[in-house]
């Protein structure tokens, strides 16, 4: 009966889930929010499992991307977890990308669940704590990850806690395989969440155990420990080797560690860049580009609530204590006021003191105060052990994601500098409000009656709360091309085509997009995607900046890649029409397919190409274009404000420019380049002159 019921909850949040992200439920397999980059790493990541369940583990870490730096799948997460979940559908034939949105949608309503069966256990009635589960998956943080699809995998860690406290109390095995179960799960898929684990269970471990300890349990877990911690650094090993190898370690410094943090002010203030409130609130560029762990309005009112209330019943209702508290909740917002509303260029700046000033006042308070003092530490004693563990752990993670402590921290522990975004554990502290918010409307139901004028009034905070995170938080969907293109079908049948290159692959979104349609094929890429790049990459992308230029080509062979498919629609109309030029004209380019949106092009060794310089003159104000042409083939040419055109890597051949004025194109210069290397030819066209020149040596 309770397992029925529980499955019932889980419809229940499934079917909110679907309400709160209407339409882009219809559109699993083709949308993804607004700034897909992680969710198509993700979907790429869930593809490259579902590859290897069906062609074997040999090669697993050697992933298809930065090619040719080895143990490339290692650069980021491994997404086993969900490619095992989702492997069914991958049998079925759906693709990555469905995979992965029909994976969050269920994991936004297992965060609700796991947040209700907490909740549950702490106390709470079924329907605060339904609201409670509700405010933990609806939220902006939960909305966000959608398209940051690694810490929607927060259920794992929640069930694990609980399953933990399960057999500390009643010593059954069962519940220790279940929380390594979730362990394992959360080492595949999210390394923060897995590194939070561990105090989180060290911390429950204390609460739980303050009154009787018994060894039986402590020896078994203990074991558990160590087989998860061998894993742990089984894989931290495969990853520091892979990363040294690619000369991505070093030090922590700004280049290669990016430090959030969580503050007060993450957890009070909405913002981001599709807020309601942006323009209405000064701070659209707090540390966060979106303000996540903002819970709401109604969850931190309730939250507020059963902070005053737990002080007044710890010091026998007192109100001193409640009085305390609120005053420094009030001094806490007016100095994040002062520094909002001051918001200057060193923001940054003021946001990380603000944020140590915080926690100073909130020591200072504990040493001034005997009973604020008393107040934390009586609720310490007496509160349910989940939690104690979980509000104690959201506190140090408040202390621990400043920018200060983390570089500290860093210098001290280097290999936590894998964490590299210590704000993202912004999300505990946004669960251990919806706990307490779910305490409060425990606490304010439980004088009401009858039952069903409880559920409506849980009711109507449902409705406010999903009022709130629709205004708050839109969802923003865009296209994301999941059929198969023409030259994907004629690349996946060359077998003699080991490694390729896309173009273009100037920006990230540029690599993951052809890292995500290397699925449909699954050559080797020099482009990629990850959590960590090659320091080499960056230099390769402004190299190709110039493609087919003679240092591109040369930085192609370099790696071993001798295929590049350029794609018409992604490239500037200007740059895509040089490509096409010299990839038919240049003998050391071969097009080996071509339709209207795509071309696959055989880069053989180069050999001659000249520098040609034409200068036409500043533009006299007429609308014309140049054009050079080579038989069939023709091309713009772009003329800078000098009035000058550079061409690198000329081939040998006839060609002519000509001037494309408002009556008719006109022949302005013709000229042949042999096949002598080195030289640059100059060219100066002076008035209405045609300039014929049978041999340009």
């Amino acid at each position: 009966m309770k397992a029925m019921k529980t499955v019932g909850v889980f419809g229940l949040y499934l079917a909110f889930a679907v309400a709160r992200t209407f339409p882009w439920v219809l559109r699993l397999g083709d949308a993804t929010q607004e700034d897909a980059l992680d969710s198509l790493l993700v979907a790429w990541m869930i593809g490259w499992n579902h590859h290897a369940f069906a062609h074997g583990f040999g090669g697993y870490f050697n992933a298809n991307i930065f090619y040719p730096h080895e143990n490339a799948f290692l650069f980021s997460e491994l997404m086993l977890g969900p490619a095992l979940a989702t492997a069914p559908l991958y049998g079925l034939g759906f693709g990555p990308l469905f995979c992965l949105n029909l994976f969050l949608l269920i994991a936004l309503a297992l965060n609700g669940l796991a947040v209700y069966l907490l909740a549950k256990e702490i106390g709470c009635h079924a329907e605060p704590a339904f609201f409670g589960g509700a405010a933990f998956s609806m939220t902006t943080y939960a909305l966000m990850a959608l398209r940051r699809p690694h810490f929607l995998f927060m259920f794992a860690l929640l069930f694990a806690l609980l399953f933990l406290y399960r057999f500390l109390e009643q010593r059954r095995l069962r519940w220790l395989a279940a929380y390594m179960v979730c362990a394992l799960f959360l080492l595949t898929c999210n390394m923060y969440l897995a590194a939070a684990l561990v105090p989180a269970s060290g911390l429950l471990l204390l609460f739980s155990t303050r009154k009787n300890i018994t060894w039986t349990p402590l020896v078994a877990l203990g074991g558990v420990v160590l087989l998860l911690a061998l894993a742990y650094g089984w894989q931290y090993s495969l990853r520091r080797s892979a990363i040294v190898e690619a000369g991505l370690l070093g030090p922590p410094d700004a280049a290669q560690l990016t430090i959030s943090t969580i503050t007060f002010a993450n957890l009070v203030w909405p913002s981001g860049s599709n807020s309601f409130y942006q323009g209405r609130i000064p701070i659209a560029h707090l540390t966060f580009a979106e303000l996540r762990f903002f819970p709401g309005f109604l969850v931190l009112f309730l939250c507020g609530i059963e902070f005053a209330s737990i002080f007044r019943a710890r010091q026998n209702r007192r109100r001193s204590s409640a009085l305390h508290f609120m005053a420094w909740c009030v001094c806490s917002l007016l100095m994040i006021s002062v520094v909002v509303l001051s918001w200057q260029k060193t923001q940054t700046v003021l946001y990380h003191q603000i944020h140590l000033l915080l926690i100073a006042v909130f020591f200072g308070l504990a040493l001034l105060l005997p009973s604020w003092r008393r107040g934390i530490i009586q609720w310490l004693k007496t509160a349910h052990p989940l939690l104690a563990s979980l509000a104690l752990f959201a506190f140090f993670l408040m202390i621990y994601s400043s920018r200060e402590f983390s570089a500290l921290l860093f210098q001290w522990a280097p290999q936590l500098a894998f964490i590299r975004i210590p704000g993202r554990f912004g999300v505990v502290p946004l669960l251990v409000i919806c706990l307490f918010a779910a305490a409060a409307l425990h606490r304010a139901l439980s004088v009401m009656q009858p039952l069903m004028f409880k559920r409506g009034v849980v009711l109507a905070l449902l409705m406010v709360l999903y009022l709130e995170t629709t205004v708050s938080t839109p969802l923003m969907f865009v296209d994301t091309p999941t059929t198969k293109p023409a030259v994907y079908d004629w690349l996946s049948q060359q077998d003699d085509i080991q490694v390729m290159a896309e173009m273009p692959m100037q920006t990230h979104l540029q690599n993951c997009m052809a890292q995500y349609r290397s699925s449909f094929h699954w050559k080797k890429l020099v482009n990629g995607y990850s959590g960590y790049f090659p320091y080499e990459f960056a230099t390769l992308r402004d190299q190709m900046k110039a493609f087919p230029s003679r240092e591109s080509l040369q930085a192609l062979h370099q790696r071993g890649c001798d295929w590049v498919v350029a794609h018409k629609n992604e490239m500037p109309p200007l740059r895509f029409a040089q490509v096409a030029f010299f990839a038919k004209t240049a003998p050391w380019i071969h097009v080996a397919y071509e339709d209207e949106d795509s071309l696959a092009l055989q880069l053989l060794p180069m050999e001659g190409g000249r520098a040609v310089r034409i200068d036409v003159g500043r533009s006299d104000g007429r609308a014309s274009e140049w054009r050079l042409q080579s038989g069939e083939v023709s091309m713009p040419l772009p003329v800078d404000e000098n009035g000058v055109i550079e061409l690198q890597d000329m081939p040998p051949g006839t060609y002519s420019v000509r001037q494309q004025t408002a009556a008719a194109p006109v022949l302005r210069l013709r000229f042949l380049l042999s096949e002598k290397t080195g030289e640059q030819v100059d060219f100066q066209l002076v008035g209405d002159q045609v300039i014929l020149i049978d041999d340009a040596d």
